[in-house]
Order: C-alpha cells, then sequence, then structure tokens
C-alpha cells in the first residue's frame, strides 16, 4: 500500500502506542507539537522503558541520542551512550 495515511486516530491499535498518542494530543493545545518543556517524565513514565530520546541537531544534518529506556536497550543489546550519530562507525547501507 504505497499511499497508505493515517487517516483515523482509531488506526492506532497499540496501547502504548495510543497512549503516547493522547498524550501528545493533551499537550499540543492545538498546535503541532508540545514544547520541549512541557514535555515532563510525569507525562510518560510508565512509557519510558520503550521509548528513546533524540535530539535533533544541526537543523538535521545529525542527531544526539540521550536516552534509551530498557527494552530499546535489551532490543538493541547495548546501552546508548550519549553522543551524535556521526561519532558511530559507518556501515556499508549508510555510505551511499
Amino acid at each position: 500500500m504505497p499511499n497508505a495515511k493515517l487517516k483515523a486516530v482509531d488506526a492506532i491499535v497499540g496501547e502504548r502506542c495510543r497512549s503516547l498518542y493522547d498524550i501528545w494530543q493533551n499537550l499540543t493545545d492545538g498546535r503541532v507539537a508540545p514544547k520541549r518543556e512541557e514535555i515532563t517524565l510525569s507525562h510518560v513514565r510508565r512509557l519510558t522503558p520503550w521509548m528513546w530520546v533524540i535530539d535533533v541537531v544541526d537543523s538535521g544534518t545529525d542527531f544526539r541520542f540521550r536516552l534509551a529506556g530498557d527494552r530499546v536497550v535489551q532490543f538493541l543489546g547495548c546501552a546508548m551512550p550519549t553522543r551524535l550519530s556521526r561519532s558511530f562507525p559507518r556501515t556499508p547501507s549508510s555510505r551511499g
């Protein structure tokens, strides 16, 4: 389905994804996204094991990995250090 789009909130079936969507919507106050300082750990505490916080750096030319929840670390097999993505080894597929 190349043109498939999320047409209804009801299409979000995962309980954690739906919960995060609801939290996000409550924080936006009619805007596209909440301000960074409006998102606190208290809002998402029960979702943190599955969350990954990544900062956009230099208008999207790089990313800083800051926080990985326990389930993300388990999936990756290691903890992600707080560092820029450009410092990670390049893979053959990322070399273009």
